[in-house]
Formats: C-alpha cells, structure tokens, sequence
C-alpha cells in the first residue's frame, strides 16, 4: 500500500470521525466498534483523535482562553486546575469519546469566523477578545460597543446560477457569466475562473481570471451564471506562492481597484498636519508607507499599477481629504489632478 493511499485513507477515517461525534454528541463513539469497522488497531484511532484535537486548535483556543484569564488573580486552587489540557473530544460518561463542553462543528464554524474577523476588532481597541466576546454576545440595547459595517442601500437581487457560482469558486470549475455593461447592454466573459465573491465598501465582488486577466465585477450587474456542457477543472494553487494568493491580496488591498500588474508605479503625496494621524493609524492608499514626518505633515508614498487604479482607487480618495492633502510627485500626475481640480471649479455653478 502507497503512503498517499494510507494518507487518504486517515484523513477519510478522521473525517468519519467527526461526524459520528457531531452525530452522536451524548452517547459518542465506541472506539473499539468504530476500529474494526474501519480495520484498524484501536490505538490508531487514539493517535486519530489526539491529531484531530491539534490540528483542529482546540486546546490552543483553550489556552489561550487561560492565558487571558490568567492574568486576572485567582487562588492556587484555580491556578492548578488551569495547568490540565482542555480537549474538545475527550471520553464520556458511556465510556465513549465525544465532543466536550457541548462543542459541535457548528459552533467550530463560529468560532472560526469569530477568530477571523471579530477577534482583529478587539485587538484594535486594545481589549482581551475574551472579555469583547462577552460584550458582542450582549443585547444591542445592553452592549457599551457598536460596529457600523457598510451596509447596501437595497439587497442585491437574486440572479440564475448563484449556486452554481458558489460550487464553482469551492470546486475550482470554470464558468460562462452574463453580465450588464453601460445600461442595457451585455457582456459574456467565456472560460472565467471564479476566486472568490468579495464584500468591500459596501458592495459585492465576483473576483476571477479571463485568460491571465484578473477581473472584478459587482455582483449586482451579474445576470447569470452557466457551467460549461462538461464541467473544466482551473488550476489554481495559493501554496505555491502565499503572496499571490487572492486571500493575501485581498488582505493587503484597500479597495477593489488593484492590479496583479508586476510594473508598480510609486506616487508621492503630502499629508497635512491636521489629518496626519488618520494616515499614521490606517492605509488609505495601496502600499502606504511613510517616508518623511515633520512639524507641517507627512510626506507618504503608495503605489498603482496602471491609471485605471490611479483614477479609481487612488484619486477619489485624495479628493475625499481636500483641502489637507497634495500630490506631489511625479509631476505629469500632480499637474493632471490640479487640471481635474479647476476643470471641477469651473463647471460649478
């Protein structure tokens, strides 16, 4: 037997394990039985769940639960019991293994998306994301802490295909996407490959390439999308190189006007004293850094990689902090947007 066969194998068998304990959350699951069911020594299966309570950062989670409560001061009798392991799949009382402490894969899901977007929230604000998980699980009327999320004037509509969308971008297949352009017109992108649908600003993106383009589109302008008559496999490898993942790009992105374009092009810009520190704590703009401070402002570079981004992305921002903020540099872009500027002054009324 190939080690891959073996390897295919133990992930099928852990993963059978997991829904026989989501399945069972009381009674659990007989080791022995489950064992020779799948034709193993019942010690692989121990080493199955001992790598499952690992991989799965459950007793990461739970130290880390003890180091931020840790802190606070409690009796020797409360340290000592804070020193044991804390496994989410553990023995029972039926003398079986099962969840612990009424976890379920679905409340993993959760954690999961707590950890991924508001746990980054709480270490903004300086807070233990223990004590700011007590505050999010409060009433609205109760909670000292509010989030303004962007939110859409109106809901998109449903369009034909989303399903399928959704399916395609998790199973890496190519699409046809029939999408609105200028009005009433329509564009069909053939042999797209769907990445991701991206929520930024407000608004939602379907984020893919056509050919080695990559593209971007808003959701609401989508009519449909079709598979193709025998489902094509993309390739698309984000191990290979992290820094050319969509998940690392869209990190480091500020808006959805980026390019995959190797050829940057750097622009420099003064920020006023009066808003420097908006600028010292957040990036506005794409690859942000400082690269003067003094007593009138900060002197700040960033990149783009072609105009589209720089009309898009870049300008309307600076228009947003008029009149604390300059274009500097290069000169043929300062000059373009003071033309813009007094083309802007003249046609008010």
């Amino acid at each position: 037997m190939s080690y891959r066969h073996k390897d295919i194998k133990k992930i099928k068998r852990m993963i059978l394990l997991l829904l026989r304990f989501d399945a069972a959350p009381k009674t659990g699951v007989n080791l022995q039985k489950f064992a020779a069911a799948a034709d193993v020594n019942i010690r692989t299966i121990q080493r199955d769940i001992h790598l499952l309570n690992e991989c799965l950062e459950l007793t990461h989670k739970k130290k880390k639960r003890r180091a931020e409560k840790a802190r606070q001061p409690k009796d020797e009798k409360d340290k000592k019991s804070k020193d044991k392991d804390f496994h989410y799949i553990k023995p029972n009382a039926y003398g079986n293994y099962s969840f612990a402490g009424g976890y379920t894969l679905a409340s993993a899901q959760q954690e999961k998306i707590f950890h991924d977007t508001i746990e980054p929230l709480a270490k903004s604000l300086g807070m233990s994301p223990t004590i700011f998980r007590a505050y999010w699980r409060l009433s609205p009327a109760d909670n000292p802490l509010f989030i303004k999320f962007p939110q859409l004037a109106e809901p998109i509509k449903y369009f034909t295909g989303f399903e399928l969308l959704l399916d395609s971008i998790q199973r890496q297949y190519v699409v046809t996407v029939t999408r609105k352009v200028n009005g009433n017109k329509q564009s069909v992108w053939e042999d797209f490959k769907p990445l991701k649908i991206c929520f930024s600003e407000g608004f939602w993106y379907l984020i893919g390439y056509l050919q080695d383009q990559l593209l971007k589109c808003h959701l609401e302008n989508i009519i449909n999308v079709k598979a193709k008559k025998y489902r094509q496999y993309f390739e698309y490898n984000a191990e290979q190189d992290p820094q050319k993942s969509i998940e690392y790009i869209l990190n480091k992105s500020v808006n959805m006007w980026f390019n995959l374009q190797d050829s940057a092009q750097f622009l420099e810009l003064f920020v006023d004293k009066s808003i420097a520190g908006y600028f010292k704590k957040k990036f506005y703009f794409p690859q942000q850094k400082i690269v003067k401070e003094t007593k009138k402002g900060l002197l700040i570079s960033c990149q783009y990689s072609d105009d589209l981004e720089l009309e898009r992305g870049i300008f309307p921002v600076v228009r947003k902090w008029l009149p604390h903020i300059t274009v500097v540099a290069p000169a043929k872009i300062a000059k373009k947007f003071k033309q813009e500027l007094k083309e802007y002054i003249k046609s008010c009324p």
